[in-house]
């Protein structure tokens, strides 16, 4: 008998959820994303913010969608639809005060929007909630490469992403790799954290015939091997610098390096290999970089490297494939399950490698035209719409909560 009656509680149950399943296909969201960063200028979550947002708004007019951002990020660009709203805030500009604000007045601050629920695109310290919660992992550098921000900044990091995961109905990784990680150091039930991976630029908007003017604009050479990304310790642009130094007289001759991005918390170190090396006059530091000069740059290099020890996805090599540059790159983390076969890996603290990988692409035209043929390839399996399709799904996961 009481076989048979857990049969019906069970087909009774089911009914009650099939039901409630309809009924919520029907249900329109408040959705809330929190994109702030104290970032002024684009930085990689950025990107991933910005990105998914214009494609959501692409494939979904249905829900409601509240965009918080801070008043300093002017990059970010809402979409232009009925359905998107730009709510502009004014948080405290510090990390430490940003952090707390996030924790405890934002949740305040939405409260007249009638939200079903939110989505952190970056971890904050999350102490309450009163609605669903999604938050966006893009890496865990601060576990295990806590050198990338120093002591104390990663003392605060690993605090705010534990108390995120913790209190996360679900969790969005940028990658398999991060995910793992998650999984690993948290325990974290899998089917609670989705992978959205991150895609390549669209179609550029930038028609430009001569690509030599930024030559002329910037005056490192028409040859040149080319870094994008923020001057920080665990990028080893260093490694870059040394590697370079070891190559032959004629390519050295021939080529310059290019690194492109903000200045951070390894630009002593780079700057002290520049000088060791003395290669004063072959190694340029633009900084930030407009977008369309970044597209010229990458479009014009001879070659993209990236030894980066750890990234939660690896934007960058993405970018270079997309604008058909070859890419050498690291073998650690992310980066492999992005380049595939399409990039050169190597042990990025293995300065010996790095130049014989870079010495490879230069000399040999056929290895360089596959790398770039692989690459042009393996971009096309990645784009930003599947990344908001998954987010989207997401979103509809949670608001099964409500």
């Amino acid at each position: 008998m009481s076989g048979c009656r857990n049969e019906k509680q069970y087909i009774l149950l089911r009914n009650i959820y099939a039901r409630q399943a309809k009924n919520f296909i029907n249900i329109v969201m408040n959705i809330g994303i929190n994109v702030i960063t104290s970032n002024k200028t684009l930085r990689g979550t950025d990107r991933y913010a910005l990105e998914t947002l214009k494609s959501l708004a692409e494939i979904d007019k249905r829900n409601n969608y509240f965009i918080f951002h801070a008043h300093w990020q002017k990059y970010i660009g809402i979409p232009k639809c009925e359905n998107f709203h730009s709510i502009r805030l004014a948080p405290p500009p510090g990390i430490a005060s940003k952090a707390l604000w996030n924790a405890f007045q934002f949740p305040e601050v939405t409260k007249k929007y009638k939200l079903d629920l939110i989505h952190y695109t970056n971890p904050i310290p999350l102490v309450r909630k009163e609605r669903p919660v999604i938050v966006t992992i893009h890496d865990l550098a601060e576990f295990f490469i806590p050198a990338k921000y120093g002591i104390f900044k990663s003392r605060a990091k690993r605090f705010s992403v534990r108390l995120s995961i913790k209190k996360a109905d679900y969790i969005l990784a940028v990658s398999e790799s991060t995910k793992r990680g998650i999984i690993d150091l948290f325990d974290s039930d899998p089917d609670s954290i989705g992978v959205t991976l991150e895609g390549p630029p669209k179609a550029s908007a930038f028609h430009i015939s001569d690509l030599d003017y930024i030559h002329s604009k910037y005056g490192f050479g028409k040859k040149y091997i080319l870094y994008v990304g923020v001057m920080e310790r665990t990028k080893k642009i260093d490694a870059i610098i040394r590697a370079f130094s070891r190559l032959s007289e004629p390519l050295k001759n021939s080529y310059n390096v290019v690194i492109v991005g903000n200045k951070g918390n390894a630009s002593k170190e780079v700057e002290k290999a520049v000088q060791e090396e003395g290669l004063h006059n072959k190694v340029f530091f633009p900084g930030h970089v407009s977008e369309e000069d970044l597209y010229c740059i990458y479009k014009k290099a001879s070659l993209f490297v990236f030894p980066s020890l750890v990234e939660g996805f690896g934007l960058p090599v993405l970018e270079a494939m997309r604008y058909g540059a070859p890419v050498v790159a690291s073998n650690s983390f992310s980066i492999p399950e992005v380049a595939g076969d399409a990039a050169m890996l190597v042990d990025p603290r293995n300065v010996n490698e790095l130049t014989d990988a870079i010495s490879a692409v230069l000399t040999d035209n056929g290895l360089r035209k596959r790398l770039i043929d692989k690459g042009l390839k393996r971009v096309s399996q990645f784009s930003w719409t599947k990344t908001a399709e998954k987010t989207l799904a997401m979103y509809k996961m949670a608001g099964s909560l409500i």
